[in-house]
């Protein structure tokens, strides 16, 4: 399978939108009751919902950035870095290669060992001092 980069600029667009949409259901709202508009009654808990998606979209997008997470999580057709940006364009595509999402997950590997060794010996000092009681 061939790897899928993401436009940044896409990326961030995307969830401007997402905001944007977000902000003017908002201002609807304050202007006129839900039933004024024939909205539905929980339109306030979707939009706290949209807020909470869009939330945790920044959170990936952040560990993208950092290179904690492959890129390839947050691909879209809407946020696909589709070859050259245009002339008058600077853009950032975030990929990964086959070789980076092997040492991700080596590296991923070998946190979670060493999690598991410091859990494991936690637990064995904890054994130690309640039989020695």
């Amino acid at each position: 399978m061939e790897a899928r980069a993401i436009s940044l600029s896409r990326e961030v667009d995307l969830i401007r939108s997402a905001v944007q949409a977000v902000r003017l259901l908002v201002e609807q709202l304050r202007e006129f009751p839900t039933s004024d508009l024939g909205l539905p009654r929980d339109l306030p808990g979707a939009l706290r919902a949209a807020l909470v998606l869009i939330d945790a979209r920044l959170h990936a997008l952040d560990r993208v950035v950092r290179g904690h997470l492959d890129p390839e999580v947050l691909w879209t057709k809407e946020s696909a870095a589709n070859g050259e940006p245009d002339a008058e364009e600077t853009d950032v595509a975030i990929g990964w290669s086959q070789k980076d999402r092997i040492d991700h997950h080596r590296r991923e590997l070998q946190r979670a060992e060493r999690r598991a060794r410091h859990g494991q010996a936690q637990r064995s000092r904890k054994q130690g001092r309640h039989a020695g009681q």
